[in-house]
This record gives C-alpha cells, structure tokens and sequence, in this order.
C-alpha cells in the first residue's frame, strides 16, 4: 500500500534512526548512562587543550568503588550493576552540570573539572564522597547496602595538556586513598608520584 518513493523515505528515516542510536551507544556506558572511556578520554583531552590555551586550571577525579567485589559476589551482578546505576548518578548530581563524568571501566569512574585549582578540586570530590557515603541500594532479600568511594585527585599543571599523564597522577594518589583505608581522598603532587596534603598548615 505504501508508493516506492514512501518505502524509500521510511527506509532512509531507519537508516538514520539507526546511525544514531549506534553512535550513542558507541559514546554512553550501558550500565551507567556516563560516558565510556573512549568517549570520555576523547572530551577530557579536548577540554585539556582548552584550558591549556586559555591558561585556565583543570583537575581529573579518578573514583573508585569501594569492595565492589565483595557487593557482586554477596548479592550477584544485578544488583551490582545497580548500585553502579546509583553511584553513577549520584557523581554525577554531585558535581557541576558542565563537568565531564565518564565511566572507565569495572567500578573506576573519572571526572574532568575545568576552572578548579586543586584546593577547590579536592573540596569538590570530599563533597561527592559524602554523597556516595549516603547512597542505599535495596537487595533482592531485602537488605540495604552502602558504599563509599576512594578518590584521587591531580591537577593539568602537574602533568600538562596531556590526559595519560593526568590519569596516572590521579591514580597514584587514588592507591594512597585505599592505602589509606578506603573513603577517602588524596592529592597527588608536582612532582610524579607525590601525594601531598593540601589540608595541613
């Protein structure tokens, strides 16, 4: 009943409607909504360039689950993925509209913070580790489960427009948040491998 010129139209509207639901799901996490870490890595690196241009500050949070293992293995990967779900949006409430949060894989979110020096970066990331620490997931049987958050945290002038090196100064101060006994936040320093306390006189 439909003219050749209709089926041509129609097929061309699901061609296009299919190019861009594929190219969402190739930038958006399934499990979180945030962006995937190619994505991500993609829109931090271009956010870098920016702020390296207008000489602005820009810091990296790199969060990290707290025993997210032990969640999955009491409860079973449904409710880890909702727990994901919940610390996902909850990042993502917790901080600014235009800051960039992606997941990078397993239970290891990151977050690109344009404008903040480290002090107000590290006041940002105690913020959003609070409101983690308030995060209740209902299990199958019942029971609420609570999570916490460890966060490292580095800023671009310790490592310049470049989103590797920034990753890895985060990452070295995120170990020094779980060595520190998990639910906390540290600070990585100027020099590679430094983790400073911004909080002491």
């Amino acid at each position: 009943w439909l003219t050749p010129g209709a089926v041509a139209i129609l097929a061309m509207l699901y061609r296009g409607s299919m190019v861009g639901q594929l190219q969402v799901q190739s930038t958006v996490d399934a499990k979180t909504g945030l962006l995937n870490f190619a994505a991500w890595r993609d829109v931090a690196h271009r956010a870098l360039l920016r702020a390296e241009r207008s000489k602005l500050p820009v810091a990296v949070l790199l969060i990290d689950l707290d025993h997210f293992k032990r969640v999955n293995d009491t409860y079973g990967h449904l409710v880890g993925d909702e727990v994901l779900a919940a610390v996902a949006r909850t990042i993502s409430t917790a901080l600014r509209p235009g800051d960039l949060v992606g997941r990078l894989g397993g239970e290891e979110f990151a977050a690109i913070l344009a404008g903040l020096n480290l002090l107000d970066a590290q006041g940002a990331a105690e913020r959003l580790r609070a409101q983690v620490r308030e995060v209740q997931v209902r299990s199958d049987r019942g029971e609420w489960i609570k999570v916490s958050v460890s966060v490292g945290v580095a800023e671009m002038s310790v490592s310049g427009a470049d989103i590797r090196r920034l990753l890895d100064a985060a990452d070295v101060a995120l170990y020094a948040a779980k060595a520190a006994g998990r639910n906390c936040v540290r600070v990585a320093g100027p020099r590679p491998g430094e983790v400073i306390d911004l909080t002491s006189p």
